[in-house]
């Protein structure tokens, strides 16, 4: 299938000379590589690495870089993997990295970037020392994909982005409410096919609410005081025309009410035990705040191949740590984990864009993050420790909840999307 490609650009061909190689020590063999920058329909960026012949002809992807690293695919024979033990692959496809010119496919590929490295810039509130980040907290993952081709194909899929941090603008004296919230920095992320099982529940709260005619009697005459005070005495007038219309219930109801207080007893137990009634509890149900949804997510991981198994760990470590609490400076406080986007794209659409028949998410914590080594019930491994399977469960729930308005915002009431 072909990609859902918005941007690329590709390197001039370099040819590598292995001698000595295969079965016949001392022959000479030219491998001809080129790197192509891939900017995909979801908006993440890939770097292939090429094998063709020396015309550009019979053109196959057989590897990736990620991370600072080549990642082999199946099209690759065993001399190629052998040849990038010596990092040559590796040091040519990053020399051909320059030759690609358009800076936005190349922006998290830098040509003199030591392998395996990362930025280290990441803003800071220089407002509280206290808060700011220690040398130790980490400040770049990578940009993963299992399986590694899902970036090359044209399956829809989840992109989960580990944002830098939860702050709010402080203009307007916002800080300590929902709006304004502060753009994170993108600080690693992973594209996972959608998962089984996905649903969304959007709830509100809401409680019984009760208050009785004494209560109804003292609320009026308070909110007629503060609001109206002109018409504080008509509405006590009323009250007492409303009371004399039944004084004996009234009446009853009353003595009842101060009997029960003095017998440690509910007044309306006295009055079922003497008049056969209640006091009327003008029960309704009330409106009683928003909630915030829960997203559950259940994956198994099967690495194919050394290289998968090795983009499974990385993805597996990046959710372990940007989900742990970090340090203050001073080590005095405790700062929150990073937080997470989460996205929905279609796979095949060709301007990355987000999945109209899936809801929308909004910023996330990651409550827990769950691995089982051994899914099958028994201990299994590569010839490079990796485990043959491993299953991972995320629990994320959203930090803001959802309002009417947010789907106003998303295409102006339009109906485009299925919304939050």
């Amino acid at each position: 299938m072909t990609a859902s490609v918005i941007k690329s650009g590709i390197s001039k061909i370099n040819v590598l000379t292995d001698v000595g190689s295969g079965l016949f020590p001392g022959t000479r063999e030219d491998i001809f590589i080129q790197t192509r920058a891939v900017k995909g329909g979801d908006g993440s960026y890939s770097v292939d690495i090429l094998q063709t012949n020396a015309n550009g002809g019979n053109v196959k992807v057989i590897g990736e870089r990620v991370d600072g690293k080549i990642i082999f695919n199946n099209n690759a024979d065993n001399d190629l993997k052998r040849f990038n033990n010596d990092k040559l692959i590796y040091k040519t496809s990053k020399d051909q990295i320059t030759s690609i010119k358009d800076p936005e496919l190349i922006k998290n590929q830098k040509p003199n970037q030591a392998e395996g490295g990362g930025t280290n810039e990441d803003s800071v509130n220089t407002s509280l020392p206290t808060t700011n980040p220690t040398d130790e907290s980490r400040k770049k993952y990578g940009n993963y994909a299992y399986p590694v081709t899902i970036r090359r194909g044209n399956q829809d899929r989840l992109k989960i982005s580990v944002l830098s941090r939860n702050l709010r603008l402080e203009k307007n004296n916002k800080r300590l409410t929902g709006a304004d919230r502060r753009t994170s920095d993108i600080k690693g992320s992973v594209v996972l096919p959608i998962p089984g099982n996905l649903s969304d529940k959007n709830a509100v709260n809401f409680k019984n609410g009760t208050l009785n005619p004494l209560e109804v009697a003292i609320g009026s005459l308070s909110l007629a005081a503060l609001l109206n005070p002109s018409s504080l005495g008509e509405e006590g007038g009323r009250i007492l025309n409303q009371a004399r219309s039944d004084i004996n219930n009234v009446r009853s109801g009353v003595a009842n009410l101060f009997t029960g207080r003095v017998l440690n007893r509910s007044g309306n137990e006295l009055l079922a035990r003497t008049q056969g009634a209640i006091v009327n509890p003008n029960l309704e149900l009330l409106f009683d705040g928003p909630t915030l949804r829960p997203f559950t997510f259940n994956y198994r991981l099967s690495p194919r191949d050394r290289g998968e198994s090795i983009v499974v760990k990385k993805i597996i470590r990046m959710f372990k740590q940007s989900s742990a609490v970090r340090l203050s400076a001073s080590n005095f406080f405790l700062r929150s984990p990073n937080t997470y986007r989460l996205q929905f794209f279609e796979g095949s659409s060709t301007l990355g864009k987000e999945h109209a028949f899936l809801p929308r998410i909004k910023e996330c914590a990651l409550i827990a993050f769950s691995v089982n080594y051994t899914p099958d019930g028994t201990f299994m491994s590569y010839e490079n420790s990796s485990m043959v399977s491993y299953d991972v469960t995320f629990a994320f729930q959203e930090i803001d909840p959802i309002t009417s308005e947010d789907y106003k915002a998303i295409d102006g009431n339009r109906d485009e999307i299925i919304g939050f």
